[in-house]
């Protein structure tokens, strides 16, 4: 044998080695089949492994727990009381020095029945990183849920550039759950104990969307969701947004689709929004070509996280007696808070156990 066989067989040999060794490492974040057709014992088991995987990766981010805080204002509008809370960071967190914590909005007459909402805005409200007073004095969706009687916590959110190091590290999705459910567990034990509740509901529209269902993943004492104008399919961000100048804010590192950290939160009430005037609708027509950085694509309903999720979640969430609900609206990438309050208000005494006989 000659040299030159000797190599091809060499690589060949690798080639090989490497197939075998991708084979037999599936992807932990894989819903499988069995459990998408009804068999819950395997969707279980799967879920339990992908949860200590998922918790594993958000665990890892350190060095963004708040160490104090304080309330730098206090705004009365409509007998709503509106808290701008400050947390303090450790000197060696990318926090620090940053604005951080958020806006507690307390309303006069308290249903301690009801659920204390963490609400959080993605880009369509700005500015990112900053407090977010402006979805209360500007009479946003987080306003509607305050002048129905719920307790809002809306945190600082969308941080780009202050978090950069460790988003490039860790993802900026995964370090956005982490950052605001540190944030809750301090608001937790500092602000929340007079305060009557039952317990959280995670509310947000677009990239807030996202992060809301990725936090609801990560805590279980969040039993509530309404996910709004968040329906982008993970593998058309990553083939066609990233080539855009612009961050991969949308990105969570080693999961291969949305649809799996969506599927964690079985068989919990949860609820996404689609506005038919949102971009991401699909309406049968393609995305435009942009520019030299975007080819144009279609928003097809099956064969992406549009609408094709659904049907897998739907699946899932049977087994237990319970559904996943989409709600369309007239609007555009935005929250139907009407729909979203009447959603709350109908699923408030869901309780777990009875879904699991």
């Amino acid at each position: 044998m000659n040299f030159r066989s000797l190599i091809l067989l060499l690589s060949a040999f690798i080639s090989l080695f490497f197939s075998f060794e991708c084979i037999a490492k599936k992807h932990p974040d894989e819903i499988p089949l069995e459990a998408v057709l009804g068999d819950d014992e395997i969707f279980q088991q799967w879920s339990m492994k992908f949860k200590k995987d998922y918790t594993r990766q958000i665990n890892s981010i350190e060095n963004i727990t708040p160490v104090s805080s304080r309330v730098e204002k206090k705004v009365i509008k409509e007998n709503v009381k509106l808290l701008t809370i400050s947390f303090t960071y450790p000197v060696a967190s990318t926090l620090s020095g940053n604005e951080g914590g958020g806006i507690l909005a307390i309303p006069s007459v308290i249903d301690q029945e009801k659920p204390i909402i963490i609400a959080i805005h993605g880009h369509e409200f700005s500015p990112w990183g900053k407090y977010p007073d402006g979805l209360f004095l500007k009479e946003k969706w987080p306003w509607e849920l305050v002048k129905n009687g719920y307790v809002v916590w809306a945190p600082v959110s969308m941080y780009h550039q202050e978090i950069k190091q460790v988003a490039e590290k860790n993802g900026y999705l995964p370090s956005w759950v982490k950052i605001i459910s540190e944030g809750i567990n301090h608001i937790e034990s500092r602000y929340l104990l007079t305060i009557p509740h039952s317990n959280y509901a995670a509310l947000g529209v677009s990239a807030g969307g996202q992060t809301a269902y990725s936090l609801m993943a990560y805590r279980n004492d969040i039993s509530m969701g309404v996910f709004a104008g968040a329906e982008q399919p993970l593998d058309f961000l990553r083939r066609e947004y990233h080539l855009k100048n612009h961050p991969n804010c949308w990105d969570f590192p080693g999961i291969a689709s949305y649809t799996a950290i969506q599927a964690l939160i079985a068989p919990r009430p949860v609820q996404f929004q689609m506005g038919r005037h949102d971009p991401w609708f699909p309406s049968g027509e393609p995305f435009p070509k942009i520019g030299n950085w975007f080819p144009g694509t279609s928003r097809d309903v099956i064969s992406d996280e549009i609408g094709g999720h659904i049907l897998i979640l739907r699946a899932l969430w049977k087994a237990h007696k319970n559904d996943v609900s989409y709600h369309l609206h007239s609007g555009g990438h935005e929250m139907d808070s009407k729909a979203a309050i009447i959603f709350l208000q109908k699923k408030r005494n869901f309780k777990e156990d009875n879904y699991n006989e």
